[in-house]
């Protein structure tokens, strides 16, 4: 196995079994204090109440295996996470913000305009480290976006946000489409030369 693929499958392994950990740990503590998600016949088709904020446990399981792996490990793979430290922070709190909007969300239910606050909040997280989309390649050629690179990747983010938060009726089904999402990302990230984005895209979808 290449150096490559070994790196990828130690960050999916290592994230697979802190999620194993931390998901029975997370909906124990949802179950407690009531964070449940009851059906309610229509889109919500799930037959029994059912624990959620699952995605603080798949978050902090992709946040250990990335640390741990920029932390320990050797190899081109780990020093491409380390000298992207900068970008990962950014990505991190965003990650942040996004899971405590969804906690708040499946507790009491926040209106749309809260939500997209919220979620602006993040994407102003991931921005302040200057991370942003700056050229668009299609069909073999790239456009530069010059002033419309900010406001391009906020109404990207959005929508990528909200394009799994509309999916999300069913128990299982959001951490099926984002493993699929993941691994597939990890493979064009390797593919396109991009070492720092595959290792984190590895570790959530093993998460």
């Amino acid at each position: 196995m290449s150096p490559v693929l070994e790196a990828l499958a130690l960050l999916f392994g290592v994230g697979l079994a802190a999620g194993l950990i931390f998901t029975p740990a997370t909906r124990a503590a949802a179950r407690r204090i009531g964070l449940v998600d009851r059906p309610d016949g229509r889109r919500k088709v799930h037959e029994m109440a059912t624990p959620v904020a699952g995605g603080i446990a798949v978050f902090a399981a992709a946040a250990l295996a990335v640390m741990a792996f920029a932390a320990f490990a050797a190899g081109s793979m780990a020093e491409a996470v380390r000298q992207n430290g900068r970008a990962l922070v950014g990505l991190l709190g965003g990650a942040a913000v996004i899971c405590l909007v969804g906690v708040f969300d499946d507790w009491s239910r926040l209106r749309s305009r809260y939500k997209i606050l919220g979620q602006l909040a993040a994407i102003g997280v991931v921005l302040l480290t200057e991370q942003s989309v700056e050229v668009l390649a299609l069909f073999g050629r790239e456009f530069e976006l010059g002033y419309l690179s900010i406001p391009f990747t906020v109404v990207f983010l959005l929508g990528a946000i909200n394009s799994l938060n509309l999916l999300d009726g069913m128990d299982g089904l959001l951490g099926t489409i984002g493993t699929i999402i993941f691994a597939a990302i990890a493979a064009l990230a390797v593919a396109a030369k991009h070492p720092a984005e595959a290792c984190v895209a590895a570790a959530l979808a093993g998460a």
